[in-house]
């Protein structure tokens, strides 16, 4: 049964936060939902959840950690749509996924990858906080469960997954 709640609790976040990537009018915003891309996602979020000197850095501040968080799985997404749509081969050896691990800096890659100006990557940035705005409330309700972390991996997911539809409908 709680598979289901996470499932669902997924579902809810990705289409919020589809419908506000697409109300802020820099893109359409439609689902794009592509298994294997999900699939890495996870690992990229598992990478950056247990990432020390992120940890360290929001250490006193759990918010601005998720938000961190939160961004780079949002940028990772169009970083790996991004590669997906020019080589598919890129993703299949895992070529990605190495680059990726060696980047700090995820979303100036993401900014770099939709060729954003300093105006551009600042909406990307104010987009960003919506979404997390949005997230916080929909979290809002499970904050108080016995084990929060579950939905807030599967909102995270839809971060990851807002941004690869973003860069997929370019």
């Amino acid at each position: 049964m709680m598979e289901q709640y996470k499932s669902d609790f997924f579902n809810s976040c990705n289409i919020e936060l589809h419908k506000i990537a697409k109300e802020s009018g820099i893109k359409t915003a439609d689902m794009v939902i592509i298994p294997d891309l999900l699939e890495r996602g996870k690992r990229f979020i598992m990478t950056w959840l247990r990432d020390v000197p992120l940890k360290e850095a929001f250490k006193n501040d759990a918010q601005m950690f998720y938000y961190n968080v939160a961004c780079i799985a949002f940028c990772g997404g169009i970083a790996y749509a991004d590669a997906w749509d020019k080589d598919i081969a890129q993703i299949k050896t895992g070529a990605v996924d190495t680059i990726l691990a060696s980047q700090r800096n995820i979303p100036a890659l993401a900014a770099d990858i939709l060729g954003l100006d300093s105006d551009g990557a600042q909406r990307l940035h104010q987009l960003e906080d919506s979404m997390f705005s949005r997230f916080l409330s929909l979290m809002s309700e499970y904050w108080e469960k016995e084990d929060p972390r579950p939905f807030l991996f599967q909102g995270l997911l839809a971060f990851f997954q807002t941004g690869v539809s973003y860069r997929l409908n370019k």
